[in-house]
């Protein structure tokens, strides 16, 4: 009995495999780069409270 491989079916399984994997990665990168974004405008919200806060004393 000979072994034959199907081409397409192998490009598809590959392509899948890319597909999955890029999903695996992106998904978590999204999340760490959203998490990052909120956390550096809270910081420079409260950056600018103090800063609001010190002009109100002086003034």
């Amino acid at each position: 009995m000979l072994l034959t491989i199907e081409w397409g079916d192998v490009l598809y399984q590959v392509i899948t495999l890319i597909l999955i994997l890029s999903v695996l990665i992106g998904i978590p990168a999204l999340i760490v780069f959203f998490v990052r974004s909120a956390r550096r405008n809270s910081r420079n919200l409260e950056e600018i409270r103090q800063k609001l806060e010190q002009n109100e004393k002086q003034n």
